[in-house]
């Protein structure tokens, strides 16, 4: 399945009929058909287990700036996550340094959140600043990415009641970046965080 070709067209990515009316990239009837393909690994919930080739559409959306290559994947997963039954919480999502957000003009992680609490009907809420830029993940060894994210995040001053949060990325490997962030959340009297991402790598 190319994601890429379909999930940005009028055409549905899996029986490739045209029309107008999709939902997250799915007609109605695929939609209706498609078996639950959420997947949970300890607290993280995810819905591909990434492949470069199939899953381009994820870092394309990033280095040219088309956050709507992410939007209709996310809004399809926000449907799945409909189904979880998940316990009321507060929506946060991982957040990039300045420089590169204003470089790429938005942020992955938000804009998936952001789509993912309209569906779910949970608040989404920013907790979380990068005070740091730092090396791209990618190009990193597992321990150098733990080093890497060591102190730069920080949470934002905001009292927040509810007793979960769900942190939204895009993509996990190591879980390195995730689990920094969650034990800045954690430290500040959260009592427990769940993780969301559009896919997982598998090494």
């Amino acid at each position: 399945m190319n994601l890429t070709k379909y999930l940005f067209s009028n055409q549905c990515f899996l029986c490739h009929q045209e029309s107008n009316k999709l939902s997250g990239g799915l007609c109605y009837k695929c939609s209706d058909l498609l078996p639950i393909m959420i997947k949970k690994y300890h607290n993280l919930y995810y819905f591909l287990d990434y492949q470069l080739e199939k899953d381009y559409f994820i870092l394309q959306a990033k280095q040219y700036n088309k956050p709507v290559y992410i939007k209709r994947f996310a809004s399809f997963c926000g449907e799945l996550l409909q189904k979880q039954n998940l316990k009321k919480g507060v929506i946060t999502y991982v957040p990039i340094h300045n420089t590169i957000a204003s470089k790429r003009g938005f942020n992955q992680s938000e804009v998936i959140a952001r789509v993912l609490a309209r569906k779910i009907d949970m608040p989404c809420i920013k907790l979380l600043k990068k005070t740091k830029q730092t090396a791209f993940q990618k190009e990193l060894h597992v321990k150098e990415r733990e080093k890497n994210l060591i102190g730069v995040f920080s949470r934002i001053n905001k009292f927040i009641s509810s007793e979960i949060i769900y942190l939204v990325d895009d993509i996990t490997t190591t879980g390195s970046t995730l689990r920094e962030c969650e034990e800045v959340l954690l430290s500040t009297g959260i009592e427990k965080v769940i993780y969301i991402t559009l896919a997982r790598v598998q090494k």
